[in-house]
């Protein structure tokens, strides 16, 4: 199963890169992610999310500086047992001095007979969470703050700390 996802930035692409390559602070823009670490971003670099599903172990599988791609891996205690694969690429491409299209392309590999059901439940939920995905770096990107989703989540994250 493939989910690709597109979206148009209005920054340069060197600055969405910037922005892609502080691996370990995904959790700085993204809802998703609670809590975030890594190592020096490289190939088989990894990451490790705190998210609401739990604990994701991602793994850096391409790195391309030059092309503006990255892959990675993700592992989690939570991911169905027929997920064999889950990886997920981002490319940025520049549209002009002050515009790039930042796409974002999740591959899922699930075993048969699982990719008749529940593959398109996961297809449509997994497409939700990466347009929400790129709406959170589109904003964070053009304006350097999180989008008001990330920053919900955490009001209510301290709320409950109360």
């Amino acid at each position: 199963m493939q989910i690709r996802k597109n979206r148009n930035v209005n920054v340069s692409a060197e600055k969405a890169w910037e922005i892609l390559v502080q691996f370990g602070n995904v959790d700085a823009w993204a809802s998703t992610v609670q809590h975030s670490t890594a190592d020096q971003l490289c190939q088989g670099a990894t990451r490790v999310c705190q998210t609401a599903m739990g604990k994701f172990d991602e793994k850096v599988t391409s790195y391309n500086p030059q092309q503006l791609t990255l892959s990675y891996t993700a592992e989690g205690e939570k991911i169905p047992f027929f997920v064999k694969r889950l990886e997920n690429t981002w490319q940025i491409r520049p549209v002009n001095v002050h515009e790039c299209r930042v796409s974002m392309l999740m591959n899922v590999d699930i075993m048969f007979p699982f990719t008749i059901f529940p593959g398109p439940m996961m297809k449509m939920q997994m497409s939700k969470i990466a347009k929400q995905t790129l709406e959170e770096f589109k904003h964070f990107a053009e304006t350097g703050r999180p989008h008001s989703r990330k920053l919900k989540l955490q009001m209510s994250k301290e709320a409950m700390a109360y």
